[in-house]
């Protein structure tokens, strides 16, 4: 009877164990995932290597060539920054382009790398809140709670890393709220857009929409952050909509999602 009773705890202590076990890798793999953001691929916009994007990045067994050399300033801890690889992408795609336009300075180290990355005739034109203009940030119906939070912290500054350098005579320090910014002079002008301002869905359907009106045949389009639907539901929602009506890339390795302008469009 003893025997009996043992074996019937052996095997359900046994069972327990294997839903315990099972649990902890799930949550292990969710961990992962979560630490990797986009790499093993959220939502349904296509994941692609940059090298299958574009002819600008050339590889062999030995890594990046030295063609894709860039200046550049590491990303540590930098607020609303972008990470080292993100950067290097922006930064060679920023070599060809003479028109550049950001949403988002923040504290203006991405900035001053497109201004240092680009022709010397080009101009980095890039949009923010000023301290002033906190009041007229406009959270809509249905945009995350911390958006709005998020959005105030990264537009505190008054001074950026581009300010006293060489690349500020490059750099047109734009101030206001990105929903009710005047875009029309800067209509069909831009090569390189690079969208990294609010997070919430209602701005970045607005700076979608303001951005492809500002891009010309062949520019490109990369927009920050598209991590998935617990960290930034407003980006994953707004791109995957977006997604059903243009041929949206995102980057693998990042959370950069491309759009590049067909040249006959």
């Amino acid at each position: 009877m003893i025997a009996k009773v043992a074996l019937i705890f052996l095997a359900a202590l046994s069972v327990v164990l294997l839903i315990l076990y099972s649990g902890l890798r799930h949550r292990s793999r969710l961990a992962r995932r979560r630490r990797q953001g986009r790499k093993v691929g959220w939502g349904k916009i296509p994941l692609s290597s940059i090298y299958e994007i574009s002819p600008h990045f050339e590889r062999n067994e030995r890594g990046p060539l030295a063609s894709t050399e860039v200046r550049h300033i590491a990303n540590d801890n930098t607020p609303g920054g972008v990470s080292d690889y993100e950067s290097w992408i922006l930064c060679n795609l920023a070599k060809r382009a003479k028109s550049i336009f950001e949403f988002g300075t923040a504290t203006g180290k991405t900035t001053y790398l497109l201004g240092a990355n680009s022709p010397t005739e080009t101009t980095v034109y890039t949009l923010t809140l000023a301290l002033t203009e906190h009041a007229s940030y406009q959270h809509a119906s249905g945009d995350a709670r911390g958006d709005f939070a998020n959005a105030i912290k990264e537009s505190k500054f008054d001074q950026f890393v581009y300010s006293g350098t060489t690349i500020a005579r490059k750099v047109v320090q734009l101030y206001g709220d990105s929903k009710t910014f005047p875009y029309h002079t800067y209509y069909d002008c831009m090569d390189l857009i690079f969208i990294d301002g609010s997070h919430a869905r209602s701005y970045i359907e607005s700076d979608s929409k303001n951005a492809l009106a500002m891009l010309r045949a062949g520019g490109y389009i990369l927009w920050h952050d598209y991590r998935g639907p617990d960290v930034t539901p407003g980006v994953f929602e707004a791109l995957n909509l977006l997604s059903d009506n243009m041929p949206l890339i995102q980057i693998r390795g990042t959370c950069l999602v491309l759009y590049q302008k067909p040249l006959d469009a």
